[in-house]
C-alpha cells in the first residue's frame, strides 16, 4: 500500500494542494487557434462542457470537447498508445491507473508551468499533485447510496452485501474504473481491513459478490445507478460523489454514507505529446483550467462532489456536503485513495493487475 493511501498523509496533501490552487497565475491572455479537450462523461463531463464555453469567452481560443464514458476512457487511451496519434490535445479526468498503463508509450507531453507562480508549483509538488507530465485535477469519492425508505441505513460496506439485514437488489458499476472499486468493496465487505485489500484475493471477492446472486444490477454511469435506487429497482448502490450529491440537491429519495474504506478515485489532467493543435495550445488551456476561479465554478457545477487543489474552492463547500468529500469533513479517516500503483503493476505473465481485474469481472458477469 502506498503511503499516499494513508488518511493522515492524504489529508496533508489535500490541504497543501488547496493552498497551492489559490496562487495560480492568471492564465492565457492571447488568442490562439483552437484546442480539443477530451473528458469523462456524467456530471463531471457536463461541468467541463459548460466551462469550455467560458474558456473561449475569456481567451478568444475556440475549444471543442470530446466525451469518453467511464467504460471506454481507458480503451480509448490505450488505442492512442498503440496508434500514437490522438484526436485531442488535452485529457481531463483521466484515471491514474490508465495513465500508468499508457505512459510507457510516451504519449504524454510535459506540462509547461512557466506561467504558473513559483509558490504554486512548490505547494503542488509538496502535495504530490503535479509531476512533469500530469497534474491532479480532482479526487472523487465512491459513496454508498441507499433508499430513503430504509428506516435504518447501512453504515459499513459489509452491510452492502448483507441481504438478510437489508433485503433487496444492489447496484454496482458495469465496467471501467468501477471494476476495481467493485472488487475492493467486496474485499472490505468480507472483513478485510481497507488498508489490506490489495493484492486482491479474487476468490474471496467473488465469493462475497456471489452473495448478491441475481440481485446485482449493473449501471454504465453513476446517475443511472442512482435512478435505479429511486425507482426501487435496487435498495442501495455505490456511486461517484458528483452524481450522488446532485441527486440530493435535486430532492431525489436517496441517502448517502461514506463508511470506513470508502474509495477515492484520483483523476488527472495531461497534455498529449502529439497534440494535433500543438502543446502550446494544450498548455494554455491547462493554465486556465487550474485557475482558482475556474476550479470554483467546476466544483459548483459538480455540486461539490469533488475535491480540487484550491483553497478558494474549499471555502465554497457547504458544510452539509463537505462531510461526504474525500479528506475533508469530520471523518477523513474513512476515505482512502485507490492504490493505482497496484493496478498498473505488471505481473510475471506480462498482464497488468487492472487487466486481471477486468478479466475476472468479465467472466463473473458471464456466469
Amino acid at each position: 500500500m502506498n503511503d499516499n493511501n494513508k488518511p493522515g498523509r492524504g489529508a496533508r496533501y489535500l490541504w497543501a494542494g488547496l493552498f497551492a490552487g489559490s496562487l495560480l497565475a492568471a492564465g492565457p491572455a492571447v488568442a490562439q487557434d483552437k484546442v480539443i479537450v477530451a473528458h469523462a462523461a456524467g456530471i463531471n463531463g457536463q461541468a467541463v462542457e459548460m466551462l469550455l464555453q467560458e474558456f473561449t469567452a475569456e481567451t478568444g481560443m475556440p475549444v471543442q470537447g470530446i466525451t469518453f464514458s467511464d467504460t471506454n476512457y481507458g480503451a480509448k487511451m490505450q488505442l492512442v498508445a498503440r496508434a500514437g496519434n490522438p484526436a485531442f490535445d488535452v485529457a481531463l479526468g483521466l484515471a491514474l491507473d490508465v495513465y500508468a498503463l499508457t505512459k510507457p508509450a510516451k504519449i504524454y507531453g510535459p506540462i509547461d508551468t512557466s506561467g504558473w507562480a513559483p509558490a504554486t508549483l512548490a505547494a503542488m509538488r509538496d502535495a504530490k499533485l503535479i509531476t512533469e507530465d500530469y497534474a491532479v485535477s480532482q479526487d472523487t469519492a465512491a459513496l454508498l447510496v441507499y433508499s430513503a425508505k430504509l428506516t435504518a441505513g447501512p453504515s459499513t460496506w459489509a452491510d452492502f452485501f448483507d441481504k438478510t439485514k437489508f433485503p433487496g437488489n444492489r447496484g454496482m458499476a458495469s465496467g471501467g474504473l468501477g471494476v476495481p472499486i467493485n472488487f475492493e468493496y467486496a474485499m472490505i465487505g468480507s472483513g478485510v481491513a481497507p488498508a489490506k485489500v490489495n493484492p486482491i484475493d479474487y476468490d474471496a471477492a467473488l465469493k462475497e459478490l456471489s452473495k448478491l446472486g441475481g440481485g446485482l444490477v449493473l449501471w454504465d454511469n453513476a446517475p443511472k445507478g442512482i435512478q435505479d435506487v429511486v425507482n426501487g429497482d435496487t435498495v442501495m448502490t455505490w456511486s461517484y460523489a458528483p452524481a450522488a450529491l446532485s441527486a440530493i440537491k435535486a430532492g431525489q429519495a436517496i441517502k448517502i454514507a461514506a463508511p470506513p474504506g470508502t474509495a477515492v478515485a484520483r483523476q488527472i489532467a495531461v497534455v498529449m505529446a502529439k497534440a494535433p493543435d500543438g502543446t502550446k495550445a494544450a498548455n494554455a488551456f491547462l493554465a486556465w483550467w487550474f485557475k482558482p476561479e475556474t476550479q470554483v465554478k467546476y466544483s459548483e457545477y459538480t455540486n461539490y462532489g469533488i475535491v480540487v487543489p484550491s483553497k478558494a474552492v474549499l471555502s465554497k463547500i457547504p458544510k452539509d456536503m463537505s462531510r461526504y468529500m474525500p479528506f475533508s469533513g469530520p471523518n477523513p479517516e474513512n476515505f482512502r485513495l485507490l492504490d493505482y500503483g497496484y493496478y498498473s503493476a505488471t505481473e510475471p505473465n506480462g498482464q497488468s493487475n487492472l487487466a486481471e481485474a477486468l478479466g475476472r469481472w468479465s467472466r463473473f458477469r458471464a456466469q
